[in-house]
This record gives C-alpha cells, structure tokens and sequence, in this order.
C-alpha cells in the first residue's frame, strides 16, 4: 500500500466530483474503458473519486455521454508541484546546484572506519592508512582498496590479514591480528642452567638435566647451577637439554643522582597562534602567521565538523606555540628528595622488572652539590639462564697400557 501510494504521489494524481446526469453509468463507461478510480464516496447525489492525471482527460467523453459534469477539488503529486515552480528559475537553477554539489561530494570519501583491532590501536591504523593516501576528503577514486590492503599488511607487522572496503563514501578498514605464538624452546641441543646473578638459592624445579646446587647454597654470576652433562649408575656419560627455574634471594643496589643546580625551560608567556582549515584534504591557513623561530614548544588540536554521528570531511587544526625561556633553579630538600624517588622507582622497573622485592631501605645523602638516594634491596628472582655447551663431545679415556 505505502509504494501504491508513493507511486500514485510522484506520478501526479487528482480529486474530483461527479454531479447530474447519471453517475452509476459514468461508472460503468468508466470501467469498462479501464480507467482505475479509486477512494469513491457518495454523498448528495454527488460522486467523489481519484485518479491520475494522465487518466482525468479520458473521463470528459464518457461524462458527456452520462450527462454529468465533473470538476477537479485537489491536485496532488510531484508534477503539480514543478508546474507551479516553473516561472521561480533561482528554485530551478537551486536544485540543479544542489545535485552537482552532491554529485562531486560522492567523489570523495567522508568516513574512514577500523574494525578487528584488539590490541593494536585503531589512530595507528588511520596513521599509515593517511600516510598511503587515505583520509577523510580524499578522492574514492585515488584508493585502490587491494594494493592499500597489501601496504598496510607490510606497515603493520602485527596484523595477519587486512581488507579494505568502499560504500559509499565509507571506507572500512577489516583486520585480524596475529596469534602471537609462544617461543618454543629447543629441548634437543644439550645445554647447562648457570646464575644470572649472585644469590643464595631457596628453590628449585629441574625439568632436564641434573641439579649441581642445592637448596641453601650461595652462587655466584656464572656458576653452574644445572649440568646437561649427566653420569648413570653405570658410569656412562649422557648429553642433556638442561632447563629448570632456581630461585634465589638476591642483594641489589641502585643509586639515583639529582644535581641541586637544574637548567630548566619554562614558559615565558608569549603564545603564538596558528590556525588552518582542511577540506577534502586541502589544507588552507585561517591565520597568516609563519612558525616563530627560537625556543618554542608546540602544542596542537584537531576538531573534525560533525553532523550527527557522521564526521564531515573537514577539520580545523589549531597550533598553540609558548615561547620558552632557559633558567637556573635551585632545588631545595624535598623537591631533590621526590624527583630521586621518582628516578629510583624508573631504575627498578628497568632494572629488575621480574624481580619480587621483598625488602626495601633508601638512604639519603648530599654531597658536591648532588643528591643521592640509595636503594639497598633483598629480592627473590628466578637466576637461572640456559646456556649451551661448548663441546658436546665426550673425551675418551685412555686405557692403561699392556702388562
């Protein structure tokens, strides 16, 4: 019913009456010509029906025959509609503008979408797909979705399968991560366990080879802590893949220095401003100010148009630069104490990230014109580090000679 009816309103249909004469038999010619009316009613010895308008002349013949008169009461549909548009040539010459406007905006693409990332980050995705031409406002007929498909495979290590797909103005980015597989060690090549670090050992789990240490005994960097050469009861000689995790209680120090004199920029509070449009790609300036030239720190903002939901191919980038200025400042106790105490807890994630520190104790100090904070510190780590053996060749022994 809805597309009778929306065909009914863009091919143009009219109301009308019938009155005298007899309109039973205006119905009948009518039907018999195969003229469709529809929504009759009677009322006052008056009919009321529809019909298109293409339809309407055909009915005078079989009115006059009838003796009846008839007279439209409502015009409806898109015809109507341009006939009484036909003098106002601004309306004309509007739509036409409107349909090359949106003719040319379908050129370009307006949404770039990314789908399937999970642990890559979608910006990094636009990024190289930007960097391969395509952005919001670039030409639909400037991406070629299979070779763009193949770049960012190469540009994205970490994906396993990239598809690129045009709608419209829409281009979606389809991707599917790699499985990252765990490294398999290699449990063939004969090898020994030796100490990372200096400790004293307070466990151990052999998965190959046999243990050279115990429980409770102090090593040293180096020394041997699972042997892959293992003898049996018979006295022979056998070449193993040594593995195992030994756990040792381990001492560390770590020093963070921070000089009492700092040189440090700060802000002078002169700001320039710097402002540009981008539109379908093309970058147009707003403000007519080059880059201040010295010391300045640069500080940017994009803010895409939105319509809706949808972003609009257009954007404003705004460009803040503070000029920065060099001076001397002398730290006093407790700004030197926190900024160690920073610095101290960035060298024991990098120094020792796996490590379970069990015991902490900092000591404090100044001295030619540095401050210094000390981390003395008892940690439980795992020590042990495969290495593989030098000769996997067993010497021969010599026989003693004949009597």
């Amino acid at each position: 019913m809805v597309t009778e009816n929306l065909t009914r309103w863009m091919l143009g249909y009219v109301r009308f009456t019938a009155s005298g004469g007899s309109p039973e038999r205006f119905l009948n010619l009518a039907a018999h010509a195969g003229i469709r009316l529809w929504g009759m009613q009677k009322q006052e010895g008056r009919l009321t029906a529809s019909v298109h308008v293409r339809a309407y002349r055909a009915l005078w013949p079989l009115a006059r025959k009838c003796g009846t008169r008839l007279r439209i009461t409502r015009k409806r549909g898109i015809p109507f509609g341009i006939h009484r548009c036909r003098n106002r040539k601004g309306l004309a010459l509007g739509v036409v503008l409107f349909a090359a406007i949106y003719y040319v905006l379908s050129l370009y693409v307006w949404t770039v979408e990314v789908h399937g990332t999970v642990a890559l980050d979608p910006t990094d995705v636009l990024a190289a797909a930007e960097e391969r031409g395509l952005y919001v406002g670039c030409l639909k007929s400037g991406v070629d979705p299979a070779a763009l498909s193949k770049e960012l495979m190469l540009a994205l290590p970490e994906t396993g399968w990239v598809a690129v797909n045009t709608m419209g103005s829409t281009v979606s980015i389809e991707l599917r991560e790699k499985i990252q597989t765990p490294e398999i060690a290699d449990e063939k090549t004969p090898g020994n366990v030796v100490a990372s670090d200096a400790g004293q050992v307070i466990r151990m789990e052999v998965f190959g080879g046999e243990a050279a240490v115990k429980v409770g005994d102090a090593v040293t960097q180096g020394d041997l802590l699972i042997r892959g050469v293992v003898e049996d009861a018979e006295g022979a000689v056998r070449l193993q893949h040594a593995a195992g995790i030994v756990t040792a209680e381990t001492r560390r120090t770590l020093t963070a220095e921070i000089q009492k004199q700092q040189l440090l920029w700060e802000p002078t509070g002169k700001v320039v401003w710097r402002c540009s449009t981008r539109i379908f790609g093309a970058q147009i300036p707003l403000t007519f100010v080059g880059i201040p030239k010295g010391p300045y720190r640069r500080e940017t903002a994009k803010s895409p148009f939105m319509l809706g939901d949808v972003t609009l191919p257009i954007s404003i980038f705004t460009e803040k630069w503070s000029e920065l200025a060099q001076r001397e400042v002398t730290l006093s106790e407790a700004e030197a104490k926190a900024a160690a105490e920073t610095e101290l807890r960035r060298m024991e994630e990098e120094t020792f990230p796996e490590a379970k520190i069990r015991t902490r104790e900092t000591q404090f100090s100044f001295q030619d014109g540095t401050y210094r904070l000390t981390g003395s510190y008892v940690c439980e780590e795992n020590i042990a580090v495969e290495t593989p053996l030098f000769s996997q060749e067993v010497p021969k022994q010599e026989s003693p000679p004949a009597e």
